[in-house]
């Protein structure tokens, strides 16, 4: 794989993590701490996908594709309508994305793609480690921009945050779904 080839994919593999990390911004307890470890968690799982798919079986890597855009779609769908209904008052506690069950959750969800195409990677003969690292680096990079991005909208918008945010993880388990039925 080229450089361009590398930093192309890294990109695409990374649009996931910095969508849900704009929806994360929005929330009241986005301080540098959890923007910090919200960024390091989400490129360290891009980073660590496509290693461990480089090194599963072709056999385990069909059945991950195969069903990469299902487990999105529950993670992410189940999280968005969780925040929403906290926006409308509806649970006790505002939902907090930044606890550490709920991040690990969402970076594994955002980066269940990364372990199919490490077997990809792997398959074209390409190494691992350079596309794994800018991968990695990018997603880390991308979700810290994500972050501001969303502190910064949440100021803009005339309804709660929650919504918004709830309704951009719902989009995306949409469109992983939709993906996956097409």
């Amino acid at each position: 794989m080229t450089w361009f080839e590398i930093s192309a994919l890294a990109l695409a593999m990374a649009m996931d993590a910095f969508s849900v990390s704009v929806s994360c911004g929005m929330n009241d307890n986005c301080t540098v701490k959890n923007a910090a470890l919200t960024a390091f968690l989400f490129g360290a799982f891009q980073f660590i996908m496509p290693m461990a798919g480089n090194g599963a079986a072709l056999f385990f890597a069909d059945h991950t594709r195969r069903f990469a855009p299902y487990i999105v779609f529950v993670i992410l769908s189940a999280l968005g309508i969780k925040m929403i209904a906290d926006s409308r008052g509806e649970a006790e506690l505002p939902s907090d994305p930044f606890k550490l069950p709920v991040l690990l959750m969402l970076a594994f969800a955002t980066s269940v793609d990364a372990l199919a195409a490490g077997v990809s990677i792997g398959a074209s003969g390409a190494p691992i480690l350079p596309a794994a690292t800018v991968t990695g680096i990018v997603a880390a990079a991308l979700s810290a921009v994500g972050l501001r991005l969303g502190r910064l909208t949440k100021r803009l918008l005339p309804f709660p945050a929650e919504i918004a945010g709830g309704a951009v993880l719902i989009a995306i388990a949409l469109k992983s779904l939709i993906g996956a039925l097409i």
